[in-house]
């Protein structure tokens, strides 16, 4: 059966992962959003919670709305007192108001991945999928 037209199917796997996330708009962008005084942190930086990724780009819920089309930094953490183990660049592609709470979903693709962005991506997704391998576990 064909697919109904202006269907997305996603071409890579996603996985759900709950995790601290910070989120900036890239300064080519910084006219589309701007952030009430209070809401973001210094340098621009607004909190989020992961809710997936995978290679094609990364889903969060955020309290403040991000356009379609913008450009944005993530840094995704695996506790929210640690370093970053993921930035890379992203681009929302869909945003929703939740019911459950005043927040967004965002569905977003990855932006351009320089060499260590991609490298960073990767390891993280090993880890997910498990095909990192005890020895690179530390185990």
């Amino acid at each position: 059966m064909p697919l109904p037209d202006g269907l997305v199917i996603r071409r890579s796997t996603r996985y759900d992962l709950a995790a601290p996330l910070q989120i900036s708009v890239m300064p080519e962008h910084e006219r589309q959003v701007r952030f009430a005084r209070g809401v973001a942190r210094e340098g621009g930086w607004v909190e989020a919670q992961l809710t997936d990724i995978g290679l094609g780009g990364l889903g969060f819920v955020a309290e403040v709305f991000f356009p379609k089309g913008v450009q944005l930094l993530a840094r995704v953490f695996e506790q929210a007192d640690g370093p970053h183990i993921l930035e890379c660049p992203v681009i929302a592609r869909r945003t929703v108001m939740t019911d459950q709470r005043p927040a967004y979903l965002v569905g977003s693709s990855f932006g351009v991945l320089n060499e260590d962005h991609a490298h960073q991506l990767e390891r993280l997704l090993k880890r997910l999928d498990g095909s990192d391998g005890p020895a690179n576990r530390g185990g």
